[in-house]
């Protein structure tokens, strides 16, 4: 059998670093439905080098996370990259320039999308994973969108424009939010956002959701399944709940770990376990690369596995700017970010990227679901002051009347002349 002691997970909807979890798996409902998105014709040459660089940012995201997270992580970093490429479609000049390098957006803008869009649908067949992705656009009451924009983001993202009142009703649009949230995560990931997290100044939150249900290929039988210890990292021992199967996968070993690939039924997913040597993880995380990896997965072989695999519950939330802005992304969150094709007011920042992911794994296999929000403001508080000007309105003058949500002048005059 093999000694659980610290693992690494890496599953296609993200990388989890796990250390000592909430040992209950959430109970979600078995029913799945899934709107397909528009039939786009992709060429899988496009489709390999998206997720060629979903799995770069990926690993440096991972990375940077680790290097300050000290608990448990669990990433989703497909649901952060496709809220920003929503984002991204709105960003101008040198803000979109350093979006497409820091997540390695490769192809052009039309392929990119479409290619996004065609990754969104999940698998066929009766036992393949349930897989369902949903955005949304929440806007403030009275702001416009471009229509390019809204052409775009509903065309390749399915999205859906939810009107809200930030400034006078924040505790109502939150609320929506995180109900919508709850429902496209089947129950996994309930009051999303707090309050505070919001802003009366909001215009936008862009988010996403992803949601993931797969069973093993070859269950564990829960009669095996018992109290083993677990070395924590800090050297504390705890007894959990340990699945045990004797089994026949992809494997592989080198100095310093070894790694095991366990397949979901239907073929098309798989999760990968990673075991480094007893007190070597933060190196073994430091120097984790994209094209190690590969070698590794590529190098794995058949072969006869005792294994022996704790149950875990994880969850983190975490704001993922700071990380961002190590990765590059510094221009889009400072006051001179050009979104000017998100909104023709052109005067919007970004202001946060909240995420939050939860992965769940028992004798059955794995239940898992990423929420990402990104808050999208109009920076009153971070304009330069400027010196106070003089304007009387003490002769003739014209007015005009708009409706913000489509810029058309509902009135308009001409004033000359006023009576006491």
């Amino acid at each position: 059998m093999l000694r659980m002691r610290y693992f690494t997970v890496a599953i296609t909807l993200g990388l989890a670093a796990l250390v000592g979890c909430v040992r209950t798996p959430p109970t979600v409902p078995t029913e799945e439905v899934f709107d397909p998105e528009p039939k786009i014709d992709v060429p899988e040459e496009d489709l390999k080098e998206l997720a060629r660089g979903n799995n770069e940012f990926a690993i440096e995201l991972f990375k940077k996370v680790a290097e300050t997270e000290k608990g448990n992580i669990v990433l989703s970093p497909y649901s952060i990259r496709t809220a920003l490429a929503m984002a991204y479609a709105g960003a101008r000049g040198e803000t979109k320039e350093e979006m497409k390098k820091v997540l390695r957006f490769t192809l052009p803008d039309d392929r990119l999308h479409a290619a996004l869009a065609k990754s969104s649908v999940g698998p066929n067949g009766e036992n393949a994973p349930k897989i369902r992705t949903a955005n949304a656009l929440w806007l403030q009451e009275g702001v416009p969108l471009s229509d390019e924009f809204l052409k775009l983001t509903q065309r390749h993202y399915n999205v859906g424009v939810q009107t809200v009142d930030f400034a006078t009703q924040r505790n109502k649009a939150v609320g929506r939010i995180n109900d919508w949230v709850e429902e496209k995560t089947e129950g996994m990931i309930p009051e999303f956002l707090s309050l505070n997290e919001v802003a009366e100044t909001c215009r936008l939150v862009i988010t996403n959701c992803v949601y993931f249900k797969g069973g093993w290929a070859d269950p564990f039988q829960p009669s095996r399944t018992v109290d083993v210890p677990f070395h924590n990292a800090g050297g504390a021992d705890v007894a959990v709940p340990t699945m045990h199967r004797n089994t026949y996968v992809r494997y592989a070993v080198e100095e310093g770990f070894q790694l095991v690939v366990l397949p979901y039924a239907g073929g098309t997913h798989s999760m990968t376990v990673i075991l480094p040597t007893a007190g070597t993880h933060e190196k073994f995380t430091g120097r984790l690369s994209l094209g190690e990896l590969t070698r590794w997965l590529d190098e794995s072989e058949m072969r006869s596995v005792q294994l022996a695999l704790p149950k875990y519950d994880c969850v983190q939330k975490t704001e993922q700017s700071d990380v961002l802005k190590k990765m590059g992304l510094r221009k889009s969150f400072g006051i001179h970010g050009d979104f000017s094709g998100l909104s023709p007011l052109n005067a919007f920042k970004l202001s946060a990227v909240i995420h939050q992911s939860r992965v769940a794994a028992d004798e059955a296999g794995t239940v898992a679901a990423a929420a990402t929000a990104l808050t999208i403001l109009e920076p009153i508080e971070s304009r330069v002051p400027l010196d106070p000007v003089s304007l009387r309105i003490d002769r003739p003058f014209l007015f005009f009347i708009r409706d913000h949500a489509n810029q058309g002048i509902v009135f308009l005059g001409l004033v000359r002349s006023l009576e006491k």
